[in-house]
């Protein structure tokens, strides 16, 4: 009796069942989100009814947002003093992914202080005194603590940052093409994986008492999920739900503020000899990975639920036809004749293989002594290939290589990337970029001095011009995506078109975007926030 006793008595006690109170109620989509120095205020960045993105507070007690006064920006960080750090967006006019203008102003709103620029995301210190800052430049992602000392660079995209209570710690998402990875750096620059490389969420923010580190993710059955990682890399969940869910912060006394959504990538693309675009999305999460040169084939990578965890790639020809099957992977290029696509293959993210489209068999691409191979283009006589790679204790660079086992020559200085088909139709170029606050460099595939091409700043390449004099880019982040043609030897450049969606409620990106040579047939992808809305969580533990 005792014992049954002793155990009844300390049978841990079942977790109170999370409640969920809604913050927002208007269409669009939700920028960043955290609580005000009071506990109770939220201040967030937010893009409604399809107006630029703009800045609001609100509190639990009613629906009501107010805007401070802050439009084209979005929100990074409030300090324990009330001082908003803030992204000046003048080239991101809807969606609130991107880069901007690091600025600060007061919570009641007023003229905001520039800082920086070319800055993903920020977060202060918990004294309110510096700044944690995540910038692309000189060709690498790079966390500055404070602005201007760098603590980790990485050649991967650093989405997310979020210093420790105690101000000794940055937590970084850190994205790969399988997934992200969390870690966290000290501030001698140390850093370590407490998980990953697989984690599917946008989102994590430090527990109060700074042992944990919250994130958010996607459970192996789809379901969406909130889980908590201490130093030791042991992962426990939080909280499931069907819908999506993104952590954007935890107030002092444990309350959370998450934001429920539903987004719907896609692409639009207009095929030779019509006039009007057309949906060739195929399944719940296609974005374009390549073009023919004669704009008749298309290659799709899928990334959603109905794709795994691993991603396939498929084929589909311009006219609207059904889309066929090539394999699981990452597509990266499809050849100037639409007859082979370049791909990461799902059990080997770092290997490549050229998959034929029709009959025939797959080449595989060794790895050739890389640590990273990021991304691979086919050239256009379709027998040598671009990869940008960095090999063991070097940044990356661009590398050229024969078909099927070449050894792999470099080309480039070290950091450059590139976007759309960089090498130009004779082959002798290769078109690419460092960060957004160079212009692009044209870098020679034969040997030779590399080239800047003036005032080309924050543009990312689409393709070539027939006769190589030109180039067709769009204008880094803007939507819709504004197309511009560039005289390659003087720079100077000139409005082509505008692409986006009809209706660009809720669109959150434009891109990629693929092009004809000639102009006259495209495709890009785009992503449309269904349903963006904060809620406050009580009772996670």
């Amino acid at each position: 009796a005792s014992a049954v006793l002793s155990h009844l008595l300390w049978r841990p006690a079942k977790p109170a069942t999370p409640t969920y109170s809604r913050l927002t109620f208007r269409r669009g989509n939700i920028g960043t989100a955290r609580f005000a120095p009071d506990g109770r205020s939220v201040v967030y960045g937010a893009s409604w009814e399809g107006q630029p993105i703009e800045i609001y507070t609100t509190r639990p007690e009613g629906p009501e947002s107010t805007p401070i006064g802050m439009k084209n920006a979005d929100l990074f960080s409030v300090s324990p003093t009330g001082e908003l750090a803030i992204s000046l967006r003048e080239r991101f006019l809807a969606g609130p992914s991107g880069v901007g203008t690091l600025a600060t102003v007061p919570i009641g709103g007023g003229a905001p202080r520039p800082i920086a620029e070319f800055v993903g995301r920020a977060d202060w210190t918990p004294d309110g005194k510096q700044l944690a800052v995540v910038r692309f430049l000189e060709g690498r992602n790079r966390l500055e603590l404070p602005l201007g000392k760098i603590l980790y660079g990485s050649e991967r995209w650093l989405d997310v940052l979020r210093i420790s209570p105690d101000g000794n710690w940055v937590a970084l998402l850190e994205r790969a093409r399988s997934g992200r990875s969390l870690l966290i750096v000290d501030r001698a620059g140390k850093s370590r994986t407490l998980a990953g490389p697989r984690i599917r969420g946008q989102g994590i923010a430090w527990s109060r008492s700074g042992d944990e580190i919250w994130f958010d993710d996607r459970g192996e059955r789809g379901q969406f999920v909130l889980n908590a990682v201490d130093f030791s890399g042991r992962v426990r969940t939080l909280a499931s739900a069907p819908v999506g869910l993104i952590l954007h912060d935890i107030s002092g006394d444990g309350r959370v503020l998450v934001e429920r959504y539903g987004s719907q990538p896609g692409i639009l693309g207009l095929a030779p000899g019509e006039t009007r675009e057309r949906d060739l999305s195929w399944f719940d999460g296609s974005s374009p990975a390549g073009l023919s040169n004669d704009g008749r084939i298309l290659l799709i990578n899928e990334s959603g639920d109905a794709a795994g965890r691993g991603g396939t790639y498929y084929l589909r020809k311009t006219d609207g036809s059904p889309a066929v099957r090539l394999g699981e992977g990452t597509a990266l290029d499809l050849s100037a004749d639409g007859k082979w696509a370049l791909a990461h293959a799902a059990d080997s993210p770092e290997s490549m293989v050229l998959q034929p489209t029709g009959t025939g068999t797959p080449i595989s691409i060794g790895r050739a002594g890389f640590e990273g191979a990021r991304r691979g283009w086919i050239f256009p006589d379709g027998k040598r290939l671009l990869i940008a790679a960095n090999e063991p204790g070097r940044k990356r660079r661009f590398y050229v290589q024969d078909i099927p086992s070449g050894k792999p020559r470099a080309i480039s200085t070290e950091g450059p990337d590139s976007t759309g088909h960089p090498i130009s139709p004779d082959g002798r170029w290769v078109v690419g970029f460092r960060d957004w606050a160079e212009d692009l460099f044209l870098f020679p595939t034969e040997g030779g001095e590399q080239r800047t091409i003036p005032d080309t700043k924050a543009l990312d390449p689409i393709c070539w011009s027939p006769d190589g004099k030109f180039l067709i880019a769009t204008e880094t982040g803007t939507i819709p995506a504004r197309v511009v043609r560039i005289d390659i030897a003087t720079g100077s450049r000139e409005h082509w078109k505008d692409l986006a969606p009809p209706e660009l409620g809720g669109v959150i990106g434009v891109g990629p975007v693929w092009m004809t040579p000639d102009g006259r047939s495209y495709v890009y992808g785009y992503a449309r926030a269904a349903t963006s809305d904060l809620y406050l969580v009580e009772g996670l533990k």
